[in-house]
């Protein structure tokens, strides 16, 4: 993967846009942006010669926004979110496939706060689950019941756009359910919440993460 993502940013930095200023991408606390931050420590960058700025964003609206307003050159995205962005206008490109090629590299989970009483799944009918709305976590929380033999009309959700701010929201009872990606899905079951379902343990892969670029980065 590092190797690969080094090969990808010494192409797009080769670009004459981008000789004289730092490639700036645009990340989420999610397990994907783990290899960006890895290369940083270890300075793969500037071994390579590479100038790459990472620009952290607590939800997806924040870093599409940076997109829109060209503040950021690229990001981790999901198909989904890439989609709904672009809107058929050739707003952004996609390079890669990070995660997501097989179920088992599934990143989401839908969990219950830790004095919420939610033991399983079937638990989960009629009780609001914390999402971001239009994301990747919202289809695969509608993908995840759907194959559980959720009804739509028993499925509930609440927009929390920050997945910070929905791990904690979680974690102090103020909703019964969220659904968050790895790593944070670990941290909030360390802390006490319990992993009622993931994607992982899915017949089919239904989360994908993508590096995507503003296509005049390219």
């Amino acid at each position: 993967m590092t190797r690969y993502l080094l090969l990808l940013l010494s192409l797009i930095a080769a670009s004459p846009t981008l000789a004289a200023q730092p490639l700036k991408l645009g990340m989420l606390q999610i397990e994907d942006s783990a290899p960006f931050y890895v290369a940083e420590q270890e300075k793969f960058y500037q071994r390579e010669g590479l100038q790459v700025e990472l620009i952290p964003f607590l939800s997806a609206i924040e870093r599409d926004s940076a997109l829109a307003a060209g503040a950021i050159d690229g990001a981790i995205a999901d198909p989904v979110g890439a989609i709904l962005f672009d809107r058929g206008q050739g707003r952004l490109k996609i390079t890669s496939l990070c995660l997501g090629e097989h179920p088992a590299e599934g990143v989401f989970a839908i969990l219950a706060s830790p004095k919420s009483g939610l033991a399983t799944v079937a638990d989960l009918k009629g009780v609001e689950i914390a999402v971001s709305n239009s994301t990747i976590i919202e289809y695969v929380t509608d993908r995840m019941l759907e194959q559980q033999g959720f009804k739509p009309e028993e499925v509930k959700k609440v927009e929390v756009v920050k997945m910070p701010i929905r791990m904690q929201m979680l974690l102090s009872d103020a909703v019964k359910a969220a659904t968050l990606p790895e790593p944070l899905a670990s941290i909030a079951a360390g802390k006490g919440a319990k992993v009622l379902l993931t994607d992982a343990d899915g017949t089919e892969s239904l989360s994908q993460t993508v590096i995507v670029f503003r296509p005049e980065v390219l």
